[in-house]
């Protein structure tokens, strides 16, 4: 009953945190009020499980996240992984019909800033959900709730970040002139939202899967860093994709849209992007790092 109860302050606190600082950080950030949101939320939860105790001498080694000889070229094996496969997948959605080549009026100045930006955004997000998804929850299921069997760590995980994801995507409107209420509606949403499940379930499916290909590249090599070169590669593709392309409002259940994982040809890009990482990342054998690694379910 403890244990439920710190669990519920926990996530009030972030959420308090959040609805206060959104408003006052969206008046400098050049960012959506519900992305702010987003943002604080997750630098919360990371500082709160900082506070907590969940962070020791060795937690970046139990992690994964240990910088070694191998991490800059998982960092940068998983950049170059995840993009081809996006660049064909907005190609098939152009033949498709879906979209079309439409380039930024924007200067050379322009561009730069805003792939600087994209780049940027893939680094923080990339990091911070990394760490937080597959280094402290991964670790934390695989370590103490399933003793150290990888099969289930994994679909746990996955379906964490995925429903957390779809919660995030499903904010209410808000105006041109947000502050501390739009804050508390955006705290409040996610359960409302949970009755439209009908018409949003392919993205749910779409970040599991999403998730799987991540989670399984750190359990596979007990490193951080090829999902993190997966996540950066992924984020930055459709913070920029829009520059070169306009798509229709709306997508289709087989396309989806230019986010890749709502639509079932998004789903089977996902699982290339999963195959092709078993054949770029070598399975590390389990030394110091944590537990026995075992397949079993």
């Amino acid at each position: 009953m403890r244990g439920l109860a710190k669990c519920a302050a926990f996530i009030v606190g972030v959420l308090a945190v959040s609805v206060v600082l959104t408003p006052a950080l969206h008046g400098f950030l050049p960012f959506p009020f519900d992305k702010i949101f987003n943002r604080v939320r997750m630098v919360a939860v990371l500082v709160g499980i900082i506070s907590l105790g969940g962070f020791r001498r060795d937690t970046l080694k139990r992690f994964g996240m240990q910088w070694t000889v191998e991490s800059r070229r998982f960092l940068w094996t998983g950049f170059v992984t995840a993009l081809p496969l996006l660049v064909l997948y907005t190609a098939g959605e152009m033949l498709a019909g879906h979209a079309q080549m439409q380039l930024r009026p924007l200067t050379p100045l322009g561009w730069a800033q805003k792939l600087v930006d994209a780049l940027a955004t893939g680094v923080a997000v990339g990091i911070a959900e990394e760490f937080l998804f597959r280094g402290f929850v991964f670790t934390s299921l695989r370590d103490t709730v399933f003793s150290g069997r990888v099969r289930p760590s994994v679909l746990v995980t996955s379906g964490v970040y995925a429903l957390i994801h779809y919660l995030s995507i499903r904010n209410p409107p808000i105006g041109p002139d947000p502050g501390l209420a739009d804050s508390l509606r955006l705290a409040l949403t996610p359960p409302r939202f949970l009755g439209d499940w009908q018409t949003s379930w392919p993205s749910l499916v779409g970040l599991f899967l999403f998730g799987v290909v991540l989670t399984g590249c750190a359990a596979r090599t007990r490193s951080l860093y090829p999902s993190i070169g997966l996540h950066i590669g992924s984020v930055f593709f459709l913070r920029s994709v829009k520059l070169f392309s306009r798509f229709q409002p709306s997508g289709s259940m087989v396309w989806g849209t230019y986010r890749v994982y709502d639509g079932m040809v998004g789903w089977v890009f996902l699982v290339m992007m999963g195959l092709l990482s078993l054949r770029v990342f070598p399975e590390t054998t389990p030394g110091n790092s944590g537990p026995p690694v075992s397949a079993s379910g």
